[in-house]
């Protein structure tokens, strides 16, 4: 069983440089290097990443955010989707 890194979201994997819109739209990019971040971090801890925005409603929309940011860096949508939905 490997150890558990938590990780907030905004601010540390959202840029967050528009501040808080609602719990459902999330308009900044990443902070650079969270991604690829994620990806190696998870070769060794299981990941939880929390956020205010889980107690409005908003973790659908976190969960789009990631899949949408992490694709580039896993190659697809599909490998991205995988990693939000199992490794998350």
């Amino acid at each position: 069983m490997r150890p558990l890194l938590c990780i907030d979201f905004d601010g540390v994997l959202h840029s967050y440089s528009s501040g808080f819109v609602s719990a459902d739209k999330i308009p900044d990019k990443p902070v650079p290097g969270a991604m690829k971040f994620l990806v190696d971090a998870n070769k060794k801890f299981e990941l939880a990443i929390f956020s205010a925005r889980n107690h409005q409603g908003g973790v659908g929309a976190m969960m789009k955010w990631l899949v949408e940011h992490l694709t580039p860096v896993l190659g697809s949508k599909h490998a991205a989707y995988q990693f939000v939905t199992t490794e998350l």
